[in-house]
C-alpha cells in the first residue's frame, strides 16, 4: 500500500478540498489513490474494494470536480448516474454528493412513484437510485442524460446476484455512449467481468489493498448450541453499538420484538419486508442515537454505519465472503472492533471451508450470565406467535442453505432449537414428522398435526 495522501495536496477542485476538511477528511484511502487519476481523466474503470475502504469518495471526487469544471455545459442536463442494489444504499450515496451542494435526487422503490416522474424533470445534476425505479424514470426523460458524462455501478457483483442485469442493460440502452463508467464491486468474478465487457470501453482494473480487514478488527468464533445463542448475544452486546445479523426476516422481527420486551434500550431493526419509509428512519435515527441493529443481509453490502463495536452473526452466512463484509462494519478509523461468528456443533466443518477461503478466525468462549428460565417469563402470546414463524423461517432456510452439503439440516438439535424459539407446540411442518422431540412426544400424531401452508416466493425482486 502506497503512503497517505492529503487531500489538500492534491489537484481537486479548492470547494472540495474545503467541504472534505470542513468533514475531517484528511487523507486519501488506498482505493482513493488509485482510483481518482484514472476517472478524473474520464478512464473506464472496475474497482474491488471492500465497504469501509472509502469507494463512494473514489467515484463521487472526480465526478464532482469535472462537474465544477465546465458547470455551463451541463446546464439543464445531467452528469451522472449511480446503480445501487438496495434502497439505503442508494440512500447513503445520496447523501454523500449533497455534501457538496450539488443537486442530487435519489430514486428509488418503496415510494410514490407519481411524485419522482414529476422530479425527474427538475435539474438534477446526480441521479443515485435502483434499477427498477431509476428504469421507469429514465425512459420518460432521456433528453436530461444526452450530455451524461458517468456512469456508476456499485456493489457490481450485488446487482447481477439480485438478478438485475437486463435492468441496467435496459438504462444503459438510453444513454450515450461516450460516458465514462466505473464498476465498483467486493468481489470480481466472471458474472461482473461478463457484464463490464458489454458496457465499459477497454477497463482499467483496480484492487485496493488492505481494505477486507481493518488492522484493529478481530473476526472470532464461538463454539455454542442453540438454547445459548440469545443467551451470549444479551452479554455480548452490553455497553457496545451493535449489530446482529440473521438468516431470516421472521427472526429479526421475533427478536427485535423479545429485545423490546427486555427492556433493552435503542434497539432498531431493518429487513427488506418492511416499509420503505420505515427503513429509511431507522436508517437514520441507528447512524445518530441507536446501540443495537438487527438485521439481514439487506445490511451487509454497501451501507455504511459508523462507530460499531461488535458484529454478531447469529447465523452462519449464505455466502461466507459476507463474514468480511459484515465485519467490515467495525473497527474503523483505527478504533477496535470485534466479529463473532455462531457456530453450532454440526457446523464445525463451516470453521475449515472457510480458513480454505483464507479467513482468518480465532476461538473465543463466553458462558451466559442469563438463564434460559428467566427469558421464558418475558414471553406472551404476541411472542410466541413470532416465534414459530421465525423457527419455521430459520429451518426453512437452514435447509436451502447454499452450503446444505456440509451444513446438514438433518444434524440440527431440533429440541436444543426448539429452547431458542422457547415455543410451546411444534408447527406442523412436514419436514418434522419424523422427529421426535423429548418436550413435545405426542405433538406429532397425525391428527394433531396443522400444516403450516408454505406461501410461493415472491417473483418480485428487491429494487
Amino acid at each position: 500500500m502506497s503512503d497517505p495522501v492529503k487531500f489538500i495536496d492534491t489537484h481537486l477542485n479548492t470547494i472540495i478540498k474545503e467541504v472534505l476538511q470542513k468533514n475531517n477528511y484528511v487523507y486519501m484511502t488506498d482505493v482513493q489513490q488509485k482510483t481518482l487519476p484514472h476517472m478524473l481523466n474520464n478512464k473506464d474503470v472496475v474497482v474491488q474494494s471492500q465497504t469501509g475502504s472509502g469507494k463512494t469518495l473514489s467515484f463521487v471526487l472526480p465526478i464532482i470536480h469535472n462537474y465544477l469544471k465546465q458547470i455551463t455545459f451541463y446546464k439543464d442536463f445531467s452528469v451522472c448516474i449511480v446503480i445501487t442494489p438496495t434502497r439505503e444504499l442508494a440512500l447513503q450515496i445520496t447523501d454523500v454528493f449533497k455534501m457538496f451542494n450539488v443537486p442530487t435526487k435519489c430514486f428509488i422503490g418503496g415510494l410514490d412513484i407519481d411524485d419522482d416522474l414529476i422530479e425527474i424533470t427538475k435539474d438534477y445534476k446526480i441521479i443515485v437510485g435502483t434499477p427498477g425505479r431509476l428504469l421507469e424514470v429514465i425512459k420518460l426523460n432521456t433528453k436530461l442524460f444526452s450530455r451524461l458524462s458517468y456512469l456508476v455501478l456499485d456493489e457490481a457483483d450485488k446487482l447481477i446476484d439480485l438478478g438485475f442485469k437486463e435492468k441496467v442493460l435496459n438504462i444503459v440502452s438510453f444513454l450515450p455512449k461516450s460516458k465514462s463508467c466505473g464498476f465498483f464491486s467486493a468481489t470480481i468474478n466472471e458474472n461482473v467481468k461478463n457484464l463490464s465487457k458489454l458496457i465499459l470501453k477497454n477497463p482499467i482494473f483496480v484492487k485496493s489493498e488492505g481494505s477486507e480487514i481493518p488492522n484493529k478488527l478481530k473476526i472470532c468464533y464461538l463454539k455454542t448450541k442453540y438454547s445459548d445463542k440469545l443467551l451470549t448475544t444479551l452479554d455480548l452486546i452490553k455497553n457496545k453499538k451493535s449489530i446482529v445479523f440473521f438468516a431470516t426476516c421472521n427472526q429479526v422481527d421475533f427478536f427485535y420484538k423479545f429485545l423490546i420486551k427486555f427492556n433493552i434500550k435503542n434497539v432498531y431493526k431493518i429487513h427488506r419486508k418492511m416499509k420503505q419509509e420505515d427503513r429509511t428512519n431507522v436508517y437514520k435515527d441507528f447512524f445518530e442515537k441507536g446501540d443495537i441493529l438487527l438485521c439481514t443481509d439487506i445490511a451487509a453490502r454497501g451501507i455504511d454505519f459508523k462507530n460499531i463495536e461488535l458484529v454478531i452473526h447469529f447465523d452462519i452466512p449464505k455466502d461466507y465472503t459476507n463474514i468480511v463484509h459484515r465485519s467490515g462494519r467495525t473497527a474503523r478509523n483505527g478504533k477496535e472492533g470485534e466479529s463473532i461468528l455462531f457456530v453450532l456443533p454440526n457446523e464445525l466443518v463451516y470453521l475449515d471451508f472457510i480458513k480454505i477461503k483464507n479467513i482468518e478466525i480465532e476461538e473465543i468462549t463466553c458462558t451466559p450470565s442469563y438463564k434460559l428460565d428467566f427469558l421464558k417469563t418475558f414471553m406472551d402470546d404476541e411472542l410466541l406467535e413470532l416465534s414459530v414463524k421465525a423457527f419455521v423461517s430459520y429451518f426453512r432456510s437452514y435447509k436451502e442453505h447454499t452450503l446444505n452439503y456440509i451444513l446438514d439440516y438433518t444434524t440440527l438439535d431440533y429440541d436444543d432449537l426448539v429452547e431458542l424459539y422457547m415455543l410451546k407446540k411444534i408447527p406442523g411442518m412436514t419436514e418434522l414428522r419424523n422427529v421426535e422431540f423429548k418436550k413435545f412426544p405426542k405433538e406429532f400424531k397425525e391428527e394433531n398435526i396443522k400444516r403450516i401452508k408454505r406461501k410461493p416466493k415472491s417473483k418480485k425482486k428487491l429494487k
